[in-house]
């Protein structure tokens, strides 16, 4: 995916080696676009990994907020 010339790679590597996991989890029967861009509005810039949206980030504080919350979006409902 192409995320122009933003500091956001640290959302999508999260989000696509989620996907990638599902995919393999599932024998190749489950895909899901998740939302990077979920990530990168939502992850805090506070804590151990402070993350700042589209000024970059680390994969680790994506990771992070993802266990504090109910589930991710698909990319189709808040794009990138």
């Amino acid at each position: 995916r192409n995320r122009n010339v933003l500091g956001s790679c640290w959302a999508f590597s999260a989000t696509e080696a989620i996907e990638s996991q599902l995919v393999l989890a599932s024998g190749g029967k489950l895909t899901i676009d998740l939302s990077p861009q979920h990530i990168t509005s939502c992850t805090p810039s506070t804590g151990t990994y402070g993350c700042l949206g589209c000024n970059g980030g680390f994969t680790e504080g994506a990771y992070e907020y993802i266990k504090t919350v109910a589930g991710l979006a698909n990319s189709f409902y808040i794009p990138y």
